[in-house]
């Protein structure tokens, strides 16, 4: 445990004591941070990491605790050993929520978008796609474009809470494999389609009798 105080000093450059106690209260921010993105298994360590990088105060108070009487603890047994490493990933994890992180993450989602939309416009102009396809990648840079611009807004997240997800990237991840389903599907018509054409073509040049 001490080697994880030393871990979460160094990233929050603040000397913390108690860095595994989940006995903690937090304020308004950090209630809107934390209905936005809480980690996962052991978020003890993680979440004091994540509140510095985005701006909260950590303070600790002292209070007097007793012995358990009742249960145990989630980190007993072998489940310790698990608990280590994976605290100090957690408390070495940069959050791209960050102020920096974050805005800098918008920025290269967004730059991203528009270069594969300006990519698919310069593929149009030269009619290397024919009509579907155009429409087709226009629509996905579009939608790209403006699911980037939005979440310095959180609209994902909104989305993600409507459908009953938690975990608002694998809403993402959901909705790129159903592209991916639609994109398939569409590829095996054309193929089905083209795949006729050559039959009629090679029953037309067959010779008869």
């Amino acid at each position: 445990m001490r080697i994880l105080s030393k871990i979460v000093g160094w990233r929050t450059k603040q000397n913390l004591t108690d860095t595994t106690s989940g006995f903690r209260a937090v304020g308004r921010k950090g209630i809107e941070l934390f209905a936005r993105s809480y980690p996962s298994d052991f978020p003890e360590v993680e979440t004091l990491v994540l509140a510095k990088q985005c701006g909260l105060r950590i303070e600790e108070v002292p209070v007097r605790m007793v012995q358990r009487r009742h249960g145990r603890s989630s980190i007993a047994g072998l489940r310790s050993s698990y608990y280590m490493p994976e605290g100090c990933c957690g408390a070495t994890h940069r959050h791209p929520r960050s102020k920096g992180g974050f805005v800098r993450f918008t920025i290269f989602a967004v730059a991203l978008s528009l270069g594969f939309l300006a990519l698919t416009i310069r593929a149009i102009r030269r009619r290397s796609l024919n009509e579907q396809a155009a429409m087709l990648w226009l629509s996905v840079s579009i939608v790209m474009v403006a699911l980037s611009a939005t979440l310095p807004t959180h609209l994902l997240d909104r989305a993600a809470r409507i459908v009953g997800v938690a975990y608002p990237p694998e809403l993402l991840l959901l909705l790129a494999a159903l592209l991916l389903v639609v994109l398939v599907f569409h590829l095996s018509l054309i193929q089905a389609k083209l795949q006729t054409k050559v039959t009629r073509l090679t029953r037309s040049w067959i010779p008869h009798g």
